[in-house]
């Protein structure tokens, strides 16, 4: 990047992590273009900032602004949850946008949103929402037997894989992540893969869930679209009731809240924490240096 500073806000909600840059009260030379590099090195941990994605807040026509959304990999997301709260919640502390009520456009569409009590929701509106059941088979390895899982595919914005298990918590770190990631490129979910979550129901209003999320490539502690995902699956089932907590391995909650129209038609509403962390600047130390 030319610019030799770049100001950002850290924030993070239900457990995701973003670096946030404002490109709306930015400077004409403080506007932030970034590239997937950049991207990339930004959010490398121990390395660099360190974040599960970079969100960039735009200006927009109509909307109160445009958000933008990359994961860590680089790649461009068309909708992040977690991320939308927060740029619901910067919007309102800078007085971009009224908190009671503002509208957010994401690659998906215009989202409605609000921040009550400094805690953010925002509403998707999902029409009539199939959900796909599965089974998929995981080959083993020397060491690995083969399992077979069943699973229900459903696309809120972005594809996700609900599984159901004993106990989403309780796996272990070698067992997740030798699952998860064959299960999120298993080609019958074709080539774009879906992100998976793990879930387990503690009663009609809440389950555990866990996530592995594309473009981290990895264990996030959170997935506000998988938050909505689960409770799609579950309450479809009708095994799960509206408002439900969704609680991460780290123990944060997400509420998400599932109506049902006469004519089918589905909104989905997810609200929780958005809290700022820190304000800074990257400098040219934060992006050069790194090999990845």
């Amino acid at each position: 990047m030319s610019a030799p500073v770049i100001k950002f806000t850290k924030m993070s909600a239900g457990g995701n992590d973003f670096i946030i840059i404002d490109n709306i009260t930015a400077a004409e030379h403080e506007i932030v273009r970034p590239d997937a590099e950049f991207v990339r090195r930004v959010c490398a941990r121990a390395r660099s900032v360190g974040a599960d994605g970079v969100i960039l807040i735009e200006p927009a026509t109509g909307p109160h602004a445009k958000m933008i959304h990359y994961n860590s990999d680089g790649g461009r997301s068309a909708l992040c949850g977690n991320g939308v709260r927060c740029v619901a919640r910067i919007l309102a502390i800078k007085r971009l946008a009224p908190s009671d009520g503002m509208t957010i456009e994401t690659d998906i569409g215009i989202l409605d949103a609000a921040v009550e009590a400094d805690r953010p929701w925002f509403r998707l509106e999902l029409g009539r929402l199939e959900t796909r059941a599965m089974t998929l088979m995981l080959e083993g390895s020397l060491d690995e037997v083969s399992r077979t899982f069943e699973a229900t595919l459903v696309n809120p914005g972005v594809p996700h894989l609900v599984i159901e298990t004993r106990d989403a918590h309780g796996m272990s770190a070698r067992e997740f992540l030798s699952i998860s990631p064959r299960l999120r490129a298993h080609p019958d979910l074709g080539p774009e893969g879906a992100n998976v979550n793990f879930i387990t129901l503690r009663d009609e209003h809440s389950l555990d869930i866990r996530c592995y999320e594309r473009g981290v490539e990895g264990e996030t502690l959170s997935s506000g679209s998988g938050c909505i995902s689960a409770v799609l699956v579950a309450s479809a089932s009708g095994r799960a009731v509206s408002p439900v907590s969704c609680r991460s391995r780290a123990g944060f909650v997400n509420i998400v809240t599932v109506e049902r129209g006469d004519d089918g038609a589905i909104t989905a509403q997810l609200s929780g924490d958005a809290r700022v962390v820190y304000t800074g600047v990257l400098n040219a130390e934060a992006l050069a240096g790194f090999s990845l």
